[in-house]
């Protein structure tokens, strides 16, 4: 399957560590009965760099978010693949993007937390997606595009990502962008 052919590089932190170690430890107990001790034992850090930089394991998990944030930024605007308009590529890098992050996208749902990947999405719209003078019809298009894929990214994961990317990127092109051609259909 093409998920192994795509590399995402993470940087090398404190705050990826403790996200890598929250999530071995979410793999195998709730979120609460994680303890502090527990989770920078794990992670190779000391409690006080815990401390100095979050105020709980949740802000850890958003901390994250951002940092993946980056480098589907980065790593996208390097491929090529980010560009002005909602394309067929763009949505088959966020699937192939998405499905590398599986295992954190899992962490949050099964802990009742996929809320912090619809206010990532939402987050990268205002950012990256939405003009600053748009006006509210195009802001609303826009958060309903964030929010159509937030779904069917959930229901992607709950389906255990048995769907290739291609296919996943197919299916919501096709959704939002009833009346235009894949790259590979004639016009």
């Amino acid at each position: 399957m093409s998920q192994n052919k795509y590399i995402f590089p993470m940087p090398d932190t404190a705050a990826v560590y403790l996200a890598q170690a929250l999530m071995e430890l979410m793999e195998k107990k709730s979120l609460e009965e994680i303890s502090i001790t527990e989770l920078t034992k794990k992670a190779g850090v000391s409690r006080m760099s815990y401390y100095r930089s979050f105020t709980s394991k949740q802000h850890i998990l958003e901390e994250y978010l951002q940092i993946i944030v980056q480098i589907f930024r980065s790593e996208g605007e390097k491929a090529g693949y980010l560009g002005k308009e909602h394309g067929y590529l763009q949505l088959l890098y966020a699937f192939r993007f998405f499905r590398h992050h599986k295992r954190y996208a899992l962490c949050l749902h099964n802990a009742n937390l996929s809320s912090i990947l619809l206010d990532g999405l939402n987050k990268y719209m205002d950012q990256y997606m939405i003009p600053p003078k748009a006006d509210f019809q195009k802001r609303c298009k826009t958060y309903a595009y964030a929010g159509a894929l937030y779904n069917l990214y959930i229901q992607w994961l709950k389906d255990d990502m048995q769907e290739t990317e291609e296919t996943m990127a197919e299916i919501t092109f096709r959704i939002m962008f009833p009346h235009s051609k894949l790259p590979y259909e004639k016009k």
